[in-house]
């Protein structure tokens, strides 16, 4: 059994299958859940966190492998969140996510027990627009060895909060 964010997914390699368990059906199963499901149980190691959190581009090979189409998926998360902390904050409690001290707003959330992410908010103002951005723990190659492997989770996560604030707000929330 492997938990993420809300819900639990039983891996059976008898019947090699990756099957929701319980949870709310934020995370849909599909093959980039997979993905990441089997790279976390092949390579997480018993690895302290660091606490030091970090973007994408400072992971080792990140600057290069995050960009153009493996950018991270932070566009939808911004329209939806950029002027609206209250959803954010209701979606991020629902998903799990506790509060921490970053940003405008921003709850770490336990998408796998080794790897935690930050989800941050920087609301937008006369001079700046919103921005949203996803932190790792810097121990995350540590959990997840591919550049691929991270940019499906941060996928597989900005889907998950995508859905569960469409189930505050309805159809407002796609992007």
């Amino acid at each position: 059994m492997v938990p993420f964010l809300n819900a639990e997914f039983l891996c059976s390699a008898e019947r090699q299958s990756i099957e929701p368990l319980s949870g709310e059906g934020f995370t849909a199963p599909d093959f980039l859940l997979f993905l990441v499901v089997l790279h976390y149980l092949l390579e997480a190691k018993p690895q302290e966190l660091s606490g030091r959190w970090i973007g994408e581009k400072e992971i080792p090979g990140g600057e290069v492998f995050f960009r153009g189409l493996h950018g991270l998926p932070l566009e939808p998360l911004t329209k939806i969140f950029g002027r609206q902390p209250d959803l954010f904050r209701s979606v991020a409690e629902s998903l799990g996510g506790t509060p921490v001290q970053m940003g405008d707003l921003a709850f770490r959330f336990p998408t796998f027990p080794r790897i935690p992410l930050v989800l941050v908010l920087w609301e937008g103002d006369d001079e700046f627009e919103p921005e949203m951005l996803i932190r790792f723990d810097s121990t995350v190659t540590f959990q997840l060895e591919r550049l691929d492997a991270i940019w499906a989770l941060a996928n597989v996560f900005s889907r998950s909060v995508q859905a569960c604030a469409k189930s505050f707000c309805g159809e407002e929330s796609e992007d």
